[in-house]
């Protein structure tokens, strides 16, 4: 089953629960997801306003069983699998 999603900025999102999966994709227009790094201290949570990007990069890294990430005429591309 996919199901799909039209958001601000251009964003948009499917997704689909396959037999023992779950699946995510996004397409956007904006910056590439940050993907490298640690998560910020809570300190520079508050001071750099592209801290809360890295600390949400960290957490999908985290929790996503498979990630991939990309560029495709344009727009950034993320793929997000969680297995059951």
């Amino acid at each position: 089953m996919m199901g799909g999603l039209g958001l601000a900025f251009g964003m948009t999102v499917a997704a689909g629960l396959f037999s023992m999966a779950f699946s995510q994709f996004l397409k956007y227009f904006r910056s590439l997801f940050p993907v490298e790094g640690d998560s910020p201290s809570p300190e520079e949570l508050l001071a750099d306003g592209d801290a809360a990007l890295r600390h949400a990069g960290m957490l999908i890294r985290q929790y996503a069983d498979r990630l991939s990430f990309g560029v495709r005429v344009g727009r950034q591309h993320i793929a997000l699998h969680f297995d059951h």
